[in-house]
């Protein structure tokens, strides 16, 4: 498959090719920005560092949804948990899950997904990720689960010394 604009990418694209890796090289190709990317063909992969990556998770009502996930660390399960980022695939729209944390979560937060899909809360949440079919065997973190209320919230300094934990 050839280079595309990232806001292109579909669920079928997805489905060929689960991570996609920005062309940072190709930015002077006329007709290109920094939103392009390519299939990465090879994998298991060690990161998604530079990448985008669509999988398919798993609802609590056991249906399943093709999303974007991303601040997937393989080695830090509690990073990851604390910071991972879901985007659905609603039809011709996406929908970016919004977290505790962030400034948008009450226009985009929980509450606001099961409105956009039509469900309960509790049909949808604990969400379930799993990437072991795209992370090498030595990554600690392939999989996971996002709650519409974490089982912890961290203060803003405690997200911030996590974030530079490595």
């Amino acid at each position: 498959m050839k280079p595309l604009p990232v806001e292109k990418l579909s669920p079928d694209d997805f489905a060929k090719h689960p991570v996609w890796e920005f062309c940072n090289d190709e930015e002077g190709v006329k007709g290109r920005d920094e939103t392009w990317v390519r299939p990465v063909k090879k994998l298991p992969v060690d990161s998604i560092d530079n990448c985008v990556a669509g999988i398919q998770v798993t609802l609590s009502d056991g249906s399943r949804l093709w999303a974007l996930i991303g601040n997937v660390d393989p080695q830090s399960q509690k990073s990851t948990d604390e910071f991972v980022t879901l985007s659905f695939f609603l039809g011709r729209t996406k929908f970016h899950l919004s977290r505790y944390f962030d400034a948008d979560v009450a226009r985009f937060g929980p509450d606001q997904l099961a409105n956009a899909l039509s469900k309960k809360l509790d049909e949808i949440f604990p969400i379930r990720w799993d990437m072991s079919h795209v992370f090498s065997p030595k990554c600690k973190c392939v999989s996971g689960e996002v709650f519409a209320k974490p089982k912890k919230k961290l203060t803003r300094s405690a997200r911030m010394r996590l974030i530079f934990e490595k």
